[in-house]
């Protein structure tokens, strides 16, 4: 799971510059994702942005873009929250991501 589960077992995905890239590698692949997925991502995100040190990761800001440029039509009604996790980061890859949600039309 990559964000805490409601389930007994309490599995938890910690997002660190290793495990975005494996997150990454997935969202790649364009793997058919529900929205709740992308929504439970998105969360996810929004939080790490919030509480890790991942402001300034090129790969979180590669993840990013990824997530935007491959699930555009999902990502769209989550744009003001990427947009604040966007403007908080400090990378250019980040910077590359918010022109992509630029892009997206409303």
């Amino acid at each position: 799971s990559i964000h805490n589960s409601d389930n007994n077992d309490n599995q938890v995905c910690i997002w660190t510059d290793l495990t975005i890239g494996v997150i990454q590698t997935i969202l790649m692949m364009k793997p058919r994702l529900e929205d709740d997925t992308i929504c439970c991502m998105i969360e996810k995100i929004e939080t790490c942005s919030e509480f890790h040190d991942l402001k300034k990761s090129l790969k979180f800001g590669n993840l990013l873009n990824c997530l935007i440029t491959k699930f555009a039509p999902q990502v769209k009604s989550h744009k003001n929250i990427l947009q604040k996790v966007l403007l908080n980061c400090s990378s250019f890859t980040a910077k590359s991501a918010l022109k992509s949600l630029q892009k997206i039309q409303n």
